[in-house]
């Protein structure tokens, strides 16, 4: 099944599932195995097996390429599963970071005849700077040139844009050259100004950053769609710095500057903004913190650094465990000195410091306290996090009342926190954590734990390959929990953290693989090709499966806050058994530096 959003929608992620329960449930609507042997159906998600669709067929052909142009555009990465992409023009380096996206249909609604020539499957896993090859994005970027080559003066018109402007398609119709785009002003909805803020946090003056209208600084390029690389716009010789903004989530930008003011500083962990950006001049009423300038360390994340060709974790031993021992203490000092859970843990949210010129110190980054994907989340934060989407999509009115109830029984909350509308909430926007007792979180904290220590000593950037984000080099690698690299002596250890995995249990259970850009069924330590129908039965019959999990494992909590825990299963009771930080990180220090790494 070729990947798209919808397709991604409907059977890789809850939310068609939950949305359409009682076609889950009776094997209805997307879940009918039958309709899909109809012609028209497979052309929707197959449209490559088709000749007259298929990107072989000259007259499916596009031209990616036109004469030059005064303006020619640059992509840095995408998000929104491929429908925004960050894209400046050629005098990038002279303009704001504006936050300018284009935004393009889902993969789903493109021309079914250019799907494949336009590489729509890759586009919704590829992010980062790989997509800049992608033939689509070739295309938009061609597309762009001839529209702002047709505006006189593009340049000043360009910079004269507000922040989180959106250049929209219009009509995407693929093989016409003459696209043309709609420009969408943000009205900045849920942003707040530094004095609401400034009276919700009760911040010392003499932790309160600088503030800095955005125009003051200069874009040099964007490493993830919510970080850009930027210097002072009337410093020359300028350091390199991070800014960190977001279009869609002030919520969270606002929690994560408060948790950084607040938090003493750390070797380990992310320091104070050095500035607060605001969208206008600073001292203007109507101006709105849009984001926040922080240290730059242009060594990236943990992940990147683990997959890095010269990364040998056989001759750099010395290097994996300090990297374990550096994060394992620093959660351990949030947690006692500060009383701050870490709920983002994952190796795209450590960076590598330089030290001396070796492999550098880790330090942990992101601290919006929203959680991660679910793949790296104990089974205590996913459960309740889909009982809480069910409590809001499911369509029969019975079942969500019963969902509402049991969410509220549990959490005390009836929703999660809005990441539109800011609230000062105190442990975050997420309620799957916020409604732990501290020793609960302390338990879901060390099963991320465990799926780091994998990566660290496996040399992966993610414990699984997931569907909706890739990574270079995955699909010949080891996934959780199968080891090859790590000492023999560490794997108890990480498999003691990540009790509950359900990678652990429930092996005869299908669950679903993203394969280069299709989505396949996929058997636990199997990997194989399937047809439409079995992808489909393997999608109904995993959602079946997390639902019941789910219900399972909410009413075992409900059970157990009453004193009654009797009955559970190894996921429902698997938080009390994973071993504690301090244990962890005992653990690692009495690793003995002699073992090497053992390969079977």
């Amino acid at each position: 099944m070729e990947l798209s959003t919808r397709v991604q929608r409907i059977y890789a992620s809850p939310v068609g599932p939950l949305e359409h329960l009682q076609d889950l449930v009776n094997g209805e609507g997307d879940y009918n195995t039958t309709r899909y042997k109809e012609a028209d159906f497979l052309e929707l998600v197959q449209p490559s097996h088709f000749w007259h669709t298929s990107c072989l067929n000259p007259a499916n052909r596009i031209d990616l390429f036109c004469e030059d142009f005064p303006h020619e555009w640059r992509v840095h990465c995408t998000a929104s599963s491929g429908r925004r992409i960050m894209v400046t023009p050629s005098f990038q380096l002279c303009i704001p970071p504006l936050q300018i996206y284009v935004s393009i249909p889902d993969q789903h609604n493109w021309p079914i005849n250019l799907r494949s020539s336009l590489e729509a499957g890759a586009s919704f896993h590829i992010r980062d700077t790989r997509c800049r090859a992608l033939n689509i994005n070739r295309y938009i970027t061609t597309r762009l040139s001839l529209w702002s080559s047709k505006i006189d003066d593009f340049e000043a018109f360009y910079r004269s844009l507000p922040f989180a402007t959106t250049i929209r398609l219009k009509d995407f119709n693929g093989g016409s050259m003459y696209q043309d785009f709609d420009v969408e002003y943000s009205d900045l909805e849920g942003f707040l100004g530094v004095k609401d803020l400034w009276a919700m946090w009760n911040i010392p003056l003499e932790r309160q950053p600088t503030l800095i209208p955005i125009h003051h600084l200069k874009f040099r390029s964007q490493v993830h769609e919510s970080v850009s690389i930027v210097t002072l716009d009337n410093s020359p010789d300028s350091i390199w710095m991070a800014m960190k903004s977001t279009i869609e989530s002030p919520g969270l930008l606002y929690h994560e500057i408060k948790t950084l003011l607040s938090l003493p500083e750390h070797t380990h962990v992310m320091g104070r903004p050095y500035y607060l950006v605001t969208d206008i001049e600073p001292l203007k009423p109507a101006a709105k913190i849009v984001g926040f300038v922080m240290e730059f360390l242009p060594r990236g994340s943990l992940a990147e650094a683990l997959i890095h060709p010269l990364y040998n974790p056989g001759k750099q031993l010395s290097a994996s465990l300090r990297w374990a021992l550096q994060i394992t203490s620093t959660l351990i000092h949030l947690k006692d000195d500060s009383n701050y859970t870490y709920t983002d843990l994952k190796t795209d949210n450590i960076m590598i410091r330089d030290v001396n010129g070796d492999l550098g110190d880790a330090v942990l980054v992101d601290f919006e306290q929203n959680g991660t994907a679910n793949s790296w989340s104990a089974p205590e934060i996913y459960h309740v996090e889909t009982l809480e989407l069910a409590s809001r999509i499911v369509s029969d009115f019975e079942k969500k009342q019963q969902y509402q109830k049991l969410l509220l029984d549990l959490t005390g909350f009836e929703k999660n926190f809005s990441c539109r509308t800011y609230c000062n909430p105190l442990h975050g926007h997420n309620i799957a954590w916020a409604s732990l007792t501290p020793e609960e979180k302390e338990a879901a904290q060390v099963f991320a734990l465990g799926k780091i220590l994998f990566c660290i000593f496996e040399c992966v950037g993610s414990a699984t390959i997931q569907i909706a984000l890739s990574m270079p080099q995955e699909q010949s690698r080891v996934e959780f929990p199968h080891f090859l690299k790590t000492p023999i002596a560490l794997r108890p250890l990480i498999l003691d953290c990540t009790q509950g995995a359900r990678e652990l249990y429930n092996k005869d259970i299908p669950i679903l693989r993203r394969v280069d850009d299709r989505l396949f069924g996929h058997l636990r330590g199997i990997t194989f090709e399937t047809e439409l129908q079995e992808t489909v039965e393997a999608s109904r019959a995993y959602w079946l499966s997390r639902i019941n999990q789910m219900e399972r494992h909410v009413n075992y909590r409900l059970r157990l806050r009453k004193g009654q825990g009797h009955g559970q299963g190894k996921d429902e009771s698997s938080a009390y058994a994973r071993p504690t930080l301090q244990l962890v990180l005992q653990t690692l220090q009495a690793f003995n530096f002699t073992e090497q790494y053992i390969s079977v």
